[in-house]
């Protein structure tokens, strides 16, 4: 406890605020406990105000925006606050700028909207001025972003944002010739606006035209062009209602209801008459058609007989009777048809079944007498067509009864058609004789050095040649043999042969058991290819090898026997079987395959036939038809006969598609090759934004609805990127050329900033030469054109604070100049006082007055010629009334208590200007002067703080002296107060001895 009485406390907790003022003034951004605790704790709100005014905190100043009790104190922390939320302090004003993501949450939290406004508008980092910009609403800050924020990104965010006719037309109107993506954009929101102002009665007025569109349906009795009218026109209705149907009135939506109601029921009702018509016409089509093909059939069969000829054979003929009979019956069965459509085909199915019966029953007749000379004409036919011997008189014997047999058939075309064919089989029979007469000359001429030949081959043991002529020899003794005479040594080489052939014999049983065995063989490996587990194709192959390889034995060796050929047949059916499924399989394959092809071909008609083309999307039958080409190779082989029928149907549909295709595609390379054509004419264009911006337009207008071949599309791509090429390489250079422009800009900008630098350092005497230089080197600046972007910031930056500089230059020196002008005055004041308080006693000494005079004398004229004369006129009348002028005297005791009360009210006026207390008994008196000052301030404003106290300070001093009692508290407080506003002046020193 006795520690704590001898504890000294820091000056800013002192009791006397005019102790506290000059501590906390000496404060930094570093004792922030401190300061918190003054704005906790200082009752004056001038002191809270100083305290504000050095914090640097952002969460303490936010806590003092929203919690302090003083509205003063909250609107320098609101200052305060968005200021260096928006880090716009110099570091000697914040040395330690708070972090960026801590800003940005504060800003985040932060209620107050003209804080965002303040950070949209000042802020030096981006993040923060983007971070604001969803805060801000108020249009008008909007539309301040949009035109000077040094960014296009966020002038553009907030022009997006902009939503007021007024705000719209002012960014529109002055980002004109500044900024061509704002300026667009203000004018696309503009447009925007006014299609929405417009967009009710567009509803309305489509609303009207749909519904009277609807109404009028039907009128015209074409039901199925107003099917698809009303189905196009319900579409639209549809997307009214969607996109505006916020506008679409009740009645509207009743009528367009009731209108569509009407013309639906009104069409079904028409469907349900011609679908009822249609379908008993096509009843009476089907009956109708069941009956045509019936009729048809009974023609293909009178068709057929006739094509059999007048004496068929008798299953031919048999045949025929069982389909007349099956036709007798499907025409009963069929159902009847009305009598108009019945009589004609009745009378044609008659008089066919008619005519059908009379030819069978003759056919019939002619049939039993002609089947015997018939079948004897065959037997003589094939005797003599087989091309080999017969025997002659076989022969003579079957033509003699032949020719009887046709002498007794009826005198009709049977009779001369077996007549003709008895001359032509006896001329036929005379040919062969007569053949077979030179082949026994011509084989009794060889055989006897073919005998010869033969018994040396068999002393040879040549099994090949005695094969070969035992042939010949044994069909030379046959031709012998058939004749119907026997030629002379005839019968002696018979017996001479007879005689060979046991040796023959014997030399063949040797040559056949190599054969044997090789057959044996085959079988064997035929056999094995039963049940092999291969591809039906492989097993073919084998299969057919070893059948070559028999043929091969045949044909060089003698012929197999036949149990041993059956069972290779066998084998060989046994081990086909696979082969023989696999080929089914494939031929059902190919089938089905034709089948799945003809229905292809089908669905895509049908899909020809149902499409719209009134609405048709050219890209989805772009894809539909290679579609229809991909499916087309993928369906499957197909069997030769049908695929050539198939494949000219296929080639017929891809016509179809591209009879449709090939006028969009011509209009889509048309209007690629116009696009074209404008991109190459922007390379030549002056304004190059402008080309630049319709080229990148254009590009999205390349659209491909129906492409050409890959050679023309290839070629049109290229020419398009070669002039989207050429726009692009003029805009680099004029880039280029831009750039160097800028750069120059730049170095004459840099050389300005460093001319407006320079001025900082101008005196008092030479302000107005420097303000002229300042004035040209600004025009200088806005004459200067653009330098390069990532430049703009920094030297913007540096030709602002170079202004700033200049312009604090010229305020210290203003205020320094005021200040000295106020000294002055205050000092031929204090004299003028102290000669009126002097005269005013009555008892001045003559040395008195004469030093006081002495004293003005020094201080010399004032600057101010008006102030001056004021002040040297009322230090005049005082020196009168000093030196005994009663007159002057009198007067100046008149207003001694106007003086006074004059002097007391400049004095509360500067102490509520300051922010201090004034005494406990001037309280009242304040009170009154406080509601008297605001009520001239509704009336006339608010002026300036510093200025005001500059006025009051020079009133005071034009003020003559009041009650010597009270002059001096007077002097005391008013100087005090004096001090507060300009804590520079309390820092150098109270202003004693002066007037103020």
């Amino acid at each position: 406890m006795i520690r704590n009485l001898f504890k000294i406390k820091p000056k800013w907790q002192h009791k006397d605020p005019a102790v506290r003022r000059p501590a906390i003034q000496a404060l930094t951004a570093g004792n922030l406990e401190e300061l918190r605790q003054i704005l906790r704790e200082e009752a004056h709100p001038d002191l809270r105000r100083l305290a504000v005014q050095t914090l640097c905190d952002l969460p303490t100043l936010a806590h003092a925006l929203a919690e302090d009790s003083h509205a003063g104190v909250r609107d320098l922390a609101l200052a305060r606050f968005r200021k260096l939320l928006a880090g716009q302090c110099e570091p000697a004003e914040a040395p330690h700028l708070t972090p960026e993501a801590e800003r940005l949450r504060l800003l985040q939290q932060s209620p107050r909207a003209e804080i965002a406004e303040f950070v949209a508008l000042h802020a030096a980092e981006r993040a923060m001025r983007e971070a604001a910009l969803p805060l801000v609403q108020r249009q008008e800050i909007l539309a301040q972003v949009a035109l000077s924020d040094k960014l296009a990104a966020i002038r553009q965010a907030a022009a997006e944002r902009l939503s007021q006719r007024e705000a719209l037309e002012r960014v529109f109107r002055e980002s004109r010739k500044r900024d061509k993506q704002v300026n667009r954009l203000a004018k696309e929101r503009l447009d925007a606006l006014q299609a929405a102002e417009q967009r009710p009665l567009q509803a309305d007025a489509e609303a009207e035209r749909l519904c009277a569109r609807v109404a009028a349906l039907g009128r015209s009795q074409q039901w199925e062009q107003d099917d698809a009218t009303l189905a196009y026109l319900h579409q639209q209705w549809t997307r009214l209602l969607q996109s505006d149907g916020e506008w679409v009135t009740a009645g509207r939506r009743e009528r367009y209801a009731s209108a569509r109601e009407l013309y639906l029921a009104a069409a079904a009702e028409y469907h349900r008459d011609k679908q009822t018509q249609q379908h008993a016409a096509a009843a009476v089509e089907r009956i109708a058609a069941d009956h045509q093909h019936t009729l048809g059939q009974l023609e293909a069969l009178q068709q057929d007989l006739k094509q059999a000829g007048e004496a068929p054979a008798e299953t031919l003929i048999t045949a025929f009777r069982e389909r007349l009979l099956a036709l007798h019956e499907a025409w009963d069965a069929l159902e009847a048809l009305p009598a108009r459509h019945l009589g004609p085909l009745q009378g044609r199915y008659d008089a066919l079944s008619d005519a059908l019966g009379a030819r069978l029953q003759l056919q019939a007749q002619r049939r039993g007498a002609l089947g015997v000379s018939e079948e004897m004409a065959d037997r003589l036919r094939r005797l003599l067509d087989n091309g080999r011997l017969f025997n002659e008189k076989e022969a003579q014997e079957l033509l003699g009864k032949l020719s009887r047999k046709a002498a007794s058939l009826p005198e009709d075309g049977s009779r001369q058609r077996m007549q003709k064919a008895e001359q032509e089989l006896t001329a036929h029979l005379e040919r062969r004789l007569q053949q077979q007469r030179r082949q026994r000359a011509d084989k009794l001429a060889q055989l006897p050095p073919w005998l010869d030949a033969f018994e040396a081959a068999l002393d040879e043991d040549d099994s090949k040649q005695a094969s070969a002529l035992h042939g010949k020899i044994q069909k030379g003794i046959n031709l012998l043999s058939a004749a119907a005479k026997q030629e002379p040594g005839a019968r002696e080489l018979e017996r001479r042969f007879k005689q060979l052939l046991p040796r023959f014999h014997e030399l063949c049983q040797w040559r056949d058991w190599a054969v044997v065995n090789e057959r044996e063989r085959l079988c064997k490996e035929m056999q094995d290819l039963v049940g092999l587990a291969v591809h039906p194709t492989t097993l073919a192959e084998q299969i057919q090898q070893l059948q070559q390889e028999w043929k091969h034995l045949d044909s060089t060796r003698a012929a197999a026997p036949k149990a041993i050929w059956e069972r290779f047949r066998a084998a060989s059916d046994q081990a086909y079987e696979p082969v023989r499924a696999f080929k089914q399989e494939e031929a059902a394959e190919r089938e089905r395959n034709r089948h799945t092809r003809a229905e292809f071909i089908a669905a895509q008609r049908r899909y020809l036939d149902d499409l719209d083309w009134s609405h048709v999307d050219w890209k989805e039958l772009v894809k539909k038809q290679r579609d229809i080409r991909n499916d087309w190779q993928n369906l499957g082989r197909v069997d030769r006969k049908p695929w050539r029928a198939l494949i000219k149907q296929y080639g017929t549909l891809m016509d179809r598609f591209e009879e449709r295709l090939n006028p969009e595609r011509k209009r889509c390379l048309q209007d690629r090759r116009n696009l074209i054509a404008r991109v190459q004419a922007l390379a030549a264009s002056d304004d190059i934004p402008q080309a630049i911006e319709e080229t990148k337009r254009l590009q999205q207008q390349w659209k491909v609805t129906v492409p050409a071949d890959r050679k023309a599309e290839n070629r049109l791509w290229a020419d398009f990127r070669a002039a989207c090429d050429a726009v692009f390489e003029h805009r680099r250079e004029a880039g280029q050329a831009r750039s160097r422009e800028e750069r120059q800009n730049l170095e004459t900008k840099q050389r300005l900033c460093a001319g407006i630098e320079a001025l900082q350092t101008a005196a008092l005497d030479d302000l107005s030469e420097a303000r002229q230089q300042l004035h040209e080197l600004q025009e200088q600046w806005q004459q200067a054109g653009p330098v390069p972007k990532r430049d703009v910031s920094a030297i913007e930056k540096r030709y602002r604070k170079a202004l700033d500089a200049f312009d604090a230059r010229k305020q210290t020196l203003h205020a320094s100049k005021a200040r000295r002008d106020l000294d002055r005055l205050g000092e031929k004041a204090a004299l003028r006082r102290r000669l009126e308080t002097l005269a005013c006693a009555g008892d001045a000494e003559a040395d008195a007055i004469t030093e006081l005079e002495s004293q003005w004398s020094a201080l010399g004229p004032l600057d101010d010629g008006a102030a001056d004369q004021r002040i040297s006129d009322a230090f005049a009348a005082a020196l009168s009334a000093a030196r005994g002028d009663t007159e002057a005297r009198e007067r100046l005791l008149a207003a001694q208590a106007a003086n006074q009360a004059k002097r007391e009210e400049l004095c509360l006026h500067m102490e509520i200007l300051a922010g201090i207390d004034s005494p406990p008994e001037a309280q009242e008196a304040r009170m009154a002067y406080q509601v008297e000052r605001l009520s001239e301030a509704m009336h006339q404003g608010k002026p300036e703080p510093a200025a005001e106290a500059q006025t009051v300070a020079q009133a005071w001093c034009f003020t003559g002296a009041g009650n010597t009692g009270a002059e001096q508290a007077l002097e005391e407080r008013f100087r005090r107060a004096l001090n507060a506003m300009e804590p520079e002046s309390a820092a150098a020193g109270e202003r004693s001895g002066s007037g103020l």
